[in-house]
């Protein structure tokens, strides 16, 4: 397949081709975190409108970590309205109000308001796992679902990361099927003398075209 994405996996980070939605999957450790900054940071680079749900980590962090992949000032972006983060991770334990300058959220929908709100040009969502802990599995299907086609009628992206081997079957291959493309990792760990080295793999899947791309050394 001539000029395919699937020999360049990470290119889809740079340039989600079409829009719609791209599910970063992949066991523990493996970067699925990373990555999805990593494809904010592209946006930003261009002065794409980029939004993030912040969901497993305190937003502070989140910030933090993805100041380190940007030359950009983060700070000045968010002033800007350029950069949006919504905090669903302070409410949960026992605090209503955080930083000021994140937007707290407690549930789905407002999640998806704040987006119809913002219109961001790239959207991510970290992590969707930790969001079915909290909600019904078919509520969280539906909620990213409704992201996924509100972004591909703008012609815009959103990614979503995805713990393997925490849900159901049905319900990991549920996202897979809405999903227009997979980001799929793995992490190998060899013993080489007296150390252990850690190797992270990903391929790029294209689950409605049953496409598949070959596994792909990270660096580290």
């Amino acid at each position: 397949m001539v000029g395919s994405p699937l020999s360049s996996p990470l290119d889809m980070l740079a340039n989600p081709v079409g829009g719609g939605l791209l599910l970063i999957l992949g066991p523990p450790g493996s970067g699925k975190s990373t990555l999805v900054k990593r494809y904010l940071a592209e946006g930003l680079a261009r002065e794409e409108p980029c939004l993030a749900a912040v969901v497993d980590e305190p937003p502070h962090r989140f910030e933090l970590e993805l100041q380190g992949h940007v030359k950009v000032d983060l700070s000045e972006k968010l002033k800007e309205g350029l950069l949006h983060i919504l905090d669903f991770f302070t409410w949960r334990g026992g605090v209503l109000v955080g930083d000021m300058r994140y937007k707290p959220v407690t549930t789905l929908d407002a999640i998806i308001a704040e987006a119809e709100a913002t219109s961001p040009w790239r959207m991510a969502v970290d992590s969707i796992t930790t969001l079915a802990f909290h909600f019904p599995a078919d509520s969280v299907w539906r909620f990213l679902d409704t992201l996924r086609v509100k972004a591909a009628l703008r012609g815009n992206s959103i990614a979503a990361t995805l713990e393997q081997g925490v849900h159901s079957k049905s319900f990991q291959e549920s996202l897979r099927h809405i999903a227009d493309y997979t980001l799929e990792l793995k992490v190998e760990e060899r013993r080489v003398l007296w150390s252990e080295q850690v190797r992270r793999y990903v391929r790029l899947a294209v689950p409605r075209q049953a496409q598949v791309g070959k596994w792909i050394k990270l660096k580290s």
